[in-house]
């Protein structure tokens, strides 16, 4: 991604999340955290949704989990990032509450059963379709997918109404990790796979499918990203101060250089890794 271009796109995702959160009452936020424990937040994400979250061995990165940890850092707090498994067992860890705060999530009526939302969001996150190389077709309204074969990670959600709309009018067929998802467009065992637009395409260029698997130039949806306090956590109770500190981290400017930051971190160090280490395999 060109420099020119990564400016203009978090510019326009950060225009698009300020205008996504609703207005906090001061008088409504207390001025001092009161915690019902003292011990360390334990933040969890999804393991392939650069630039917001991503896998690093066993802990979770990403401009979500900084986000988080500076959040709770000025609440005085300390925090251990921790990956526990795909999606699907990230969900069921907060819904158990064996992790305390999931980073990054769109805001559904099941994961409200068990997990409070922020109110303001971590960011925006616009959805595309992707489609393989050369099976591209007409897409600018959502009738224009009746019929068509999706993949979707299990427990990943497109955004709520869109989620219902698919289920009705599609085929959707699941699997566990991105790396499925592509290799099925690849054979032409389906037609199209919605994600995240920046995830999608990072996630191209990590698994050696940039130039093959490409994004449909309309939308699909624009959502947003919410962190996730399980409700069987002992700071649930700080949900209050929490939207404070993220509302103040919007006003400053500190998430979208946060944003900017986790991009450059996952294109020139985590990326570089894994092709070192893919080197080092092949040589020996």
């Amino acid at each position: 991604m060109t420099s020119l271009r990564r400016t203009v796109l978090f510019a326009t995702l950060l225009f698009a999340t300020l205008q996504g959160w609703s207005t906090l009452s001061q008088a409504d936020l207390p001025a001092h955290p009161t915690p019902s424990s003292h011990g360390t937040v334990v933040l969890s994400g999804h393991e392939d949704y650069a630039p917001f979250m991503w896998r690093n061995e066993d802990k979770i990165s990403g401009m979500a989990i900084t986000a988080m940890q500076e959040v709770f850092r000025r609440l005085g707090l300390k925090t251990e990032s921790r990956y526990v498994g795909p999606w699907k067992r990230v969900l069921k860890e907060l819904e158990e509450g064996n992790i305390d705060v999931l980073v990054a999530a769109y805001l559904t009526d099941d994961r409200k059963e068990y997990a409070n939302f922020t109110s303001v969001p971590i960011s925006a996150d616009p959805t595309s379709v992707f489609v393989y190389k050369d099976r591209e077709f007409p897409f600018s309204r959502w009738e224009d997918l009746i019929g068509k074969r999706f993949v979707e990670i299990y427990g990943e959600s497109q955004g709520q109404e869109f989620d219902r709309w698919r289920l009705a009018n599609a085929q959707v067929r699941y699997v566990t990790r991105r790396i499925e998802s592509f290799k099925l467009l690849e054979s032409g065992r389906v037609d199209a796979l919605v994600t995240s637009y920046y995830t999608g395409t990072n996630a191209v260029a990590r698994l050696g499918y940039k130039g093959l698997i490409v994004p449909l130039p309309t939308p699909v949806t624009m959502v947003y990203l919410y962190a996730a306090i399980s409700k069987k956590s002992p700071y649930a109770s700080l949900l209050p101060q929490i939207n404070q500190q993220l509302k103040a981290m919007h006003d400053d400017g500190t998430l979208a250089r946060m944003i900017e930051d986790a991009q450059l971190d996952y294109d020139h160090n985590f990326l570089n890794n894994i092709n070192q280490r893919a080197n080092r395999g092949m040589q020996q």
